[in-house]
């Protein structure tokens, strides 16, 4: 990799910019250490024709077999290193440049434990919030690929996931989540500082919770950031606005 040679990383294209919060975990820790990259923003509809094109292997041995954010590293004189799935290319950003360590005090499982928690806590919930109204981002035939995937995964039409007589309770749940998650930060605080899980500088975990809350912002129920970003004295207004200076999408 190089500034004229930089990182291809694929996203999503869609009417609201960047919004997966798996592929803002990737832009995020790009920006953190300052690697040159370029963004291929893929159409929903053509994910795996674009990513079987470049090489890049599929993250599930069930359908959607390839998803994004995936990868590929053209370092000079060195190869070519193509690399799928959030988790993976975490640990292969790190390795590969170390400096602006996503894993302080050289916490990696401490750190993937962490984003299990946020996953259990914010993501499960967050999911049925938003679902119906990711696939309003998408056109044409992403957008019909969308409903379909998701209508098969989830076993029911997506409106009739965040329905008006579920709505109080799902987002009951996600106060349930935060209110779990807050104490678990409380109780596994390793330093003092505006990061959540790195105290003075920002940790993998810091950047998961973020790209939660991007989806969050970007595609949840209207009003309901409003209502969650003051909980718990204010930790995820704070957590999310402490990204944003690592948001820039190249």
């Amino acid at each position: 990799m190089s500034t004229a040679n930089p990182i291809t990383f694929f996203d999503l294209a869609s009417t609201v910019g960047p919004f997966s919060p798996l592929t803002w975990r990737t832009r995020y820790v790009l920006n953190y250490k300052n690697i040159p990259y370029r963004t291929e923003w893929v159409g929903f509809a053509d994910v795996e024709t674009v990513l079987v094109s470049n090489g890049v292997p599929p993250t599930s041995a069930t359908k959607p077999k390839y998803t994004v954010p995936a990868i590929i590293d053209r370092k000079d004189g060195q190869g070519t290193a193509i690399v799928a799935d959030s988790p993976l290319i975490a640990d292969y950003l790190e390795s590969t440049y170390p400096a602006n360590t996503i894993y302080p005090d050289g916490s990696r499982d401490l750190q993937h434990k962490h984003v299990g928690v946020i996953t259990a806590n914010v993501l499960r919930p967050i999911v049925p919030m938003v679902m119906a109204i990711t696939a309003t981002v998408f056109e044409g035939r992403d957008q019909d690929a969308f409903v379909t995937s998701r209508t098969q995964i989830f076993g029911q039409p997506l409106a009739d996931i965040y329905a008006p007589e579920k709505r109080d309770a799902l987002l009951a749940a996600l106060y349930e989540g935060l209110d779990a998650l807050s104490a678990y930060i409380d109780e596994n605080r390793l330093r003092e500082g505006e990061w959540l899980f790195g105290g003075d500088r920002p940790a993998y975990a810091d950047f998961a919770l973020g790209a939660a809350f991007e989806w969050f912002t970007k595609v949840g129920p209207e009003g309901a950031w409003d209502k969650i970003k003051g909980r718990n004295e204010r930790k995820w207004e704070r957590i999310y606005e402490a990204c944003q200076r690592y948001s820039e999408a190249q």
